[in-house]
């Protein structure tokens, strides 16, 4: 009995993905429409896709989407290295971003990032620094035991929602830093590893599955200018805002899940399928929120069928 209901809720989903592709593709034709009689869109003016014709318009649509995600992460992944504001205190961030003296600093803090914002998950290692009289090398968090850890990560006030659970992987990962990396954690990206090398690395530690390593390594390479072999094993660390995002963008079907964000951006960008996530990122974070998205501030705007139906 099991089998055949299975299969009919996957029809039933395949007719409303299907049912929702069908009334997409006919509000942006009629869009592409009035936008090509109005001159906003195509043309050569740059500022939307071209107009397509016949049933090639859904892959011209995608294609300037894709080429703008691209074009928005590209400029990012080349611009010369500067300091990356992961929190909003001047300290916390120093540390995270001296990857020579203090590399276990930035590990710490991605394994950190479990159902908790980036700014504050970035913010326990300098509280722990702060608890450790300034004193944040390796070789003094390895002298900690597994009962100190829990009471530095909870006096005076709780620095993880999850307290229990994330003190067992903060004291296991600086006990891996410390047993396979001999205490120096820069050892993970050193030396041109593969991409694939690195997401590894960081999912053998405690807790760390693949959203994390890849956006550790993603971070990595993007922001901090570290250099690999090649880039194809960083996935899109897909989040409620980037599944938000590719699904209005209409990339893939509504309410997407990770691994169907996954594997579109795999599909179109395959040299480096996380280049296509900090865009829709920072557009979920700034403007595309899930009610009363500010359309007009989005640099996608011409080429997203949500924004032009006004639909969210």
């Amino acid at each position: 009995m099991g089998g055949p209901a299975r299969v009919d809720t996957t029809r039933r989903s395949r007719c409303r993905v299907e049912a929702f592709n069908g009334v997409v593709m006919r509000m942006a034709l009629l869009v592409l429409a009035l936008g090509r009689a109005s001159g906003s869109f195509g043309g050569g003016c740059g500022v939307g896709p071209p107009w397509p014709t016949g049933s090639a318009w859904m892959n011209t649509v995608q294609k300037w989407i894709r080429d703008q995600l691209v074009d928005h992460g590209r400029k990012l992944f080349d611009a010369p290295r500067e300091r990356v504001r992961f929190t909003e205190n001047d300290e916390a961030d120093s540390l995270l971003n001296d990857l020579d003296q203090f590399p276990h600093a930035f590990v710490l803090a991605c394994l950190m990032g479990r159902q908790m914002r980036r700014e504050k998950a970035c913010l326990i290692p300098y509280r722990f620094q702060q608890k450790l009289d300034g004193d944040f090398s390796i070789g003094r968090l390895a002298a900690l035991s597994a009962d100190d850890v829990r009471e530095l990560m909870s006096k005076p006030e709780p620095l993880h929602r999850f307290l229990n659970v994330m003190s067992v992987v903060f004291h296991a990962a600086v006990c891996r830093i410390v047993d396979h990396y001999e205490g120096d954690a820069s050892r993970i990206w050193k030396g041109r590893p593969s991409s694939a090398e690195v997401v590894h690395r960081f999912r053998e530690f405690e807790g760390v599955g693949p959203k994390i390593a890849s956006a550790a390594a993603n971070c990595l390479a993007r922001d901090l200018k570290v250099p690999f072999a090649d880039y194809r094993s960083i996935d899109v660390s897909a989040d409620v805002h980037v599944r938000r995002v590719f699904g209005r963008l209409g990339l893939t079907g509504p309410d997407p899940t990770v691994d169907r964000c996954i594997t579109w951006a795999r599909e179109h960008n395959p040299e480096f399928p996380g280049l296509l996530d900090f865009a829709p990122w920072d557009v979920g974070r700034k403007w595309c929120r899930p009610a009363n998205a500010q359309c007009e501030c989005c640099y996608m705007r011409n080429g997203c069928p949500a924004a032009k139906t006004g639909t969210e």
